[in-house]
């Protein structure tokens, strides 16, 4: 569950200034109008990158994959601080290679935005 935490952490603690959720998503069915995925305008300036796998059947990527869009105009001054991927031909349980990557991208995610004062 934590990628699906790690949205509602960003909003609810102003110290979070990134996150790299995996396998998560922010469109909570549970809580619609709560869930993190209805409010992309209170996500920027943080950085946040979204990981999902294109036939997961346990968390569907349309979810991260429509708030991504939806935070466009919001990080318009600073796209790069926001990233969407979705990992093509795989499910939830990803093969090793695939897996690698996402961890991968989660390293270089952090390294690039994480405030190490």
């Amino acid at each position: 569950m934590g990628g699906f935490i790690a949205y509602a952490a960003l909003l609810e603690d102003a110290r979070l200034k990134t996150a790299a959720p995996v396998l998560g998503s922010p469109a909570w069915r549970c809580n619609g109008s709560e869930s993190p995925g209805s409010k992309p305008d209170r996500f920027f300036p943080r950085a946040i990158l979204s990981q999902n796998a294109e036939e997961d059947t346990s968390v569907p990527p349309h979810g991260a994959r429509e708030f991504h869009k939806a935070l466009e105009p919001y990080y318009a001054k600073a796209p790069e601080r926001q990233r969407f991927i979705e990992f093509e031909g795989v499910g939830h349980f990803m093969p090793e290679e695939a897996w690698n990557r996402l961890w991968n991208n989660v390293l270089s995610w952090f390294e690039r935005f994480l405030d190490r004062k």
